[in-house]
């Protein structure tokens, strides 16, 4: 973060400039998310058989880590474990701005596309 802020600034080129930090994620969260949000005592390790991990299927945690990229992203905000997030958040201001995408939605011609 801290490079990321020095070049927004314009420490680096000598120009200062937006930068967008862009992490690859998926709707898949639509679907697949458990409807209450993260789950969070399914990411901390609270005892060695994890418990609430284990209620979720492969595809709930699959829709939980998509669902966790986005609000990391777009919403920068959560407990200790989003502290990235939060840094994200506040550097806004400071020209460093986080987006999530699901490359899956970009209308392309493929057809036209492959060789």
């Amino acid at each position: 973060m801290p490079t990321l802020l020095r070049t927004a600034k314009g420490e680096v080129s000598g120009k200062p400039t937006l930068l967008h930090v862009v992490s690859v994620s998926s709707d898949a969260h639509e679907m697949t998310a458990p409807k209450e949000g993260i789950v969070w005592d399914s990411l901390k390790k609270v005892d060695a058989a994890m418990p609430a991990r284990k209620e979720l299927t492969g595809t709930r945690l699959y829709g939980q880590s998509k669902l966790w990229y986005i609000l990391l992203d777009v919403l920068g905000h959560g407990p200790d474990l989003l502290r990235i997030g939060t840094a994200i958040r506040r550097s806004r201001a400071q020209g460093v701005v986080a987006i999530s995408l699901h490359p899956g939605r970009f209308p392309v011609n493929t057809p036209r596309t492959r060789s």
